[in-house]
């Protein structure tokens, strides 16, 4: 809105100020803007102003350490983690960051996120585990990742499918053979 236009009706200037007030409110990025648009520097002065926006969550529940994962940010992880992210914590359908790399399909931050503490058995509110999600979305890459750190993929989630029968069912049939290969490997 123009200035001149303000001031043509407000007839003093607490009410300049307070029009200012209401058009500026708001205008202050959240330090998951500020991840979206890639700015670590500020990013890091965010932080340092104030450590618990690492904790913050927009409206869908998400924290900063999942858009740094969405935006494939590994040294915004970093700044995140320095300033008490928990690698764990979950949005409102219960997915993680971990979650998050496996839809990607994004191996660098899985194992980023397995090297700093991420729980490769933490559910969502389906009942899928991260190595589910990268079964739905034919991500072999990190499914490799999570068999090599532990997962046997075999566990059901709520819906009593392992991640093989969402690899089936969505139509990844690649990622199918492979998870056929992995679990074949193990017990060879």
């Amino acid at each position: 809105m123009n200035c001149r236009l303000i001031l043509r009706f407000a007839r003093d200037a607490r009410a300049v100020c307070a029009l200012c007030a209401v058009f500026l409110a708001g205008c202050t990025p959240s330090l998951h803007d500020v991840i979206g648009r890639g700015d670590l520097e500020e990013a890091r002065a965010m932080l340092e102003a104030d450590p618990g926006l690492a904790a913050d969550e927009n409206e869908l529940g998400k924290q900063p350490l999942q858009y740094a994962v969405s935006y494939r940010q590994i040294d915004a992880m970093e700044a995140l983690l320095e300033a008490g992210a928990d690698v764990n914590a979950a949005d409102f359908t219960g997915m993680t960051a971990l979650h998050a790399a496996a839809l990607l399909g994004w191996q660098d931050g899985a194992r980023w996120l397995l090297a700093h503490g991420a729980d490769m058995n933490k559910r969502d509110h389906f009942g899928d585990l991260p190595s589910h999600t990268a079964a739905i979305h034919g991500q072999g890459g990190v499914l490799k990742i999570l068999f090599e750190a532990g997962d046997s993929l075999a566990d059901k989630n709520d819906a009593g499918m392992t991640p093989l029968d969402l690899a089936r069912k969505h139509r990844k049939d690649r990622a199918a053979q492979f998870i056929e290969k992995l679990i074949a490997s193990k017990t060879s």
